[in-house]
């Protein structure tokens, strides 16, 4: 059993079905240290028309860790940027909102994991092929997942074995209530750099910025965009308080 957190409320999903996976070698040694440009398009359901497409660029270090960097622009015109860090010999992950001035931190409990180069890639089979921007990929399509209220969704993701599995294109698929499948979101890769990123995109801001939850993040963030959050919007305060149950859940662990 797996828990998903969405946009609108707290779903529990359970798995139903699953691809035949393989795993592929990926090459050896540290991580790929590299910087790659992405674009993520949202896509309208069930008409499959483009809602939006946002530009992102990844930064993966050789020891595991990595950011994303993503600008944004309030509809005023006023350009900020969110960026996302997970720091693996700090074993930290937090997020700053320039709009804001804040940063929202917890304990990287899998920074062991990140840490390790994988071994291999897990893809399908039989396996199938393609070529992304000059990388040989494989196909690595992930199990269905079924929510209670009858939404399901799955991956397909094309996989490059020489850069530690870095899925260069990612398609989220969802359906509802037993309809056919349709695209929900494509996650592409642009271009790639080979090449250890600047060690500050790893690093938290250390003035100017506030710990704030995730809820005040968002609240403040949609206030000062004047796209204030409906306090009469149940759906919305459950996953804002959601959202605030997991970030809590993970502090009071504790850093290590």
């Amino acid at each position: 059993m797996k828990k998903r957190l969405t946009i609108g409320c707290v779903t529990i999903l359970v798995a139903i079905g699953s691809s035949i996976l393989v795993r592929v070698r990926a090459q050896g040694g540290s991580h790929a240290p590299l910087t790659a440009q992405r674009r993520y398009t949202l896509y309208k359901y069930p008409t499959n028309a483009v809602a939006m497409t946002l530009a992102e660029t990844l930064y993966v270090s050789s020891d595991g860790s990595y950011a994303k960097v993503r600008p944004r622009t309030t509809p005023d015109g006023r350009a900020y940027t969110v960026r996302m860090v997970a720091n693996t010999s700090r074993k930290v992950t937090f997020s700053t909102d320039d709009l804001t001035h804040s940063i929202t931190t917890a304990p990287f409990e899998d920074a062991l994991t990140a840490a390790q180069k994988p071994s291999s890639c897990k893809v399908d089979s039989p396996e199938q092929f393609a070529q992304f921007i000059g990388y040989r990929t494989l196909k690595s399509t992930s199990k269905i997942i079924t929510q209670p209220n009858g939404e399901s969704f799955y991956d397909e993701r094309w996989v490059a074995p020489d850069l530690d599995c870095l899925a260069l294109k990612a398609t989220h698929y969802r359906s509802k209530s037993g309809e056919p499948f349709a695209t929900a979101t494509v996650t592409e890769v642009t271009s790639i750099t080979l090449g250890e990123p600047d060690p500050s995109l790893f690093e938290g801001p250390t003035t100017g910025y506030t710990e704030k939850s995730p809820s005040q993040v968002l609240t403040e963030m949609q206030e000062l965009k004047g796209t204030p959050i409906p306090m009469q919007c149940s759906t919305c305060q459950q996953s804002l308080s959601a959202l605030d149950d997991v970030y809590n859940s993970r502090r009071s662990r504790g850093f290590k």
